[in-house]
């Protein structure tokens, strides 16, 4: 296939009306691989990962204060790993709270299947309902939804969160693809992308102040 386009593999995706997101889709697909294989398959490339953007992107446009969730955002993986070492000897673990976290900032329950496939034990579901951190981000979470987007029910609230910085989310990815010397040579991945170029990421942060 890459012989044929010109030592390429051609992708196509598709865009959300709610959210704006680019969705992969074909045979030739790499987006939906498997993450290993689609890291292979990436090598040469830089990966921009808006890791915790969702609540980034929230918190830089309200106005009331969310400590907890602001340390989550600048500290992803420091704050899922605090959680983890509070609980190890239970045996919980980076990837179980990575889940948990994210499922229940989607508005989802923890062990919601949309989101993943796999269960989390309930000895495990213990420990992250009760762990300080844990409920002050859930409950920082709620604040914030409800200063954002007052006088909508819960479940319409969450997905005008989701579809705000969902739609936030791609303008910034599409900055950076353009931002690029050959658009053409990237890959998107719901809230990353993978691209030759080395972004500079002070220009990104600008786009970021522009857009909010």
């Amino acid at each position: 296939v890459a012989e044929h386009y010109n030592g390429r593999v051609p992708q196509y995706y598709h865009c959300t009306l709610n959210s704006k997101r680019y969705y992969g889709f074909g045979k030739l697909g790499i987006q939906g691989l498997n993450k290993k294989l689609r890291n292979l398959l990436m090598q040469g490339y830089n990966q921009y990962d808006l890791n915790a953007s969702a609540v980034s992107i929230l918190c830089s446009v309200a106005q009331g204060l969310y400590p907890t969730l602001q340390r989550y955002a600048s500290q992803t993986k420091a704050f899922r790993l605090d959680i983890c070492n509070r609980w190890t000897k239970h045996g919980l673990d980076v990837d179980t709270v990575k889940q948990a976290i994210t499922a229940t900032l989607f508005g989802w329950n923890i062990n919601n299947q949309k989101y993943s496939k796999t269960q989390i034990p309930q000895a495990l579901v213990y420990c992250l309902v009760h762990d300080e951190d844990f409920n002050m981000l859930v409950s920082e979470f709620e604040k914030l939804k409800n200063e954002l987007f007052p006088i909508t029910k819960k479940k319409e609230q969450q997905k005008q969160a989701s579809a705000f910085y969902q739609n936030l989310e791609t303008r910034i990815m599409s900055f950076i693809r353009n931002s690029t010397y050959d658009p053409s040579d990237c890959l998107m991945v719901h809230d990353c992308i993978y691209t030759r170029d080395v972004i500079d990421i002070d220009d990104v942060r600008n786009e970021i102040d522009y857009i909010y």
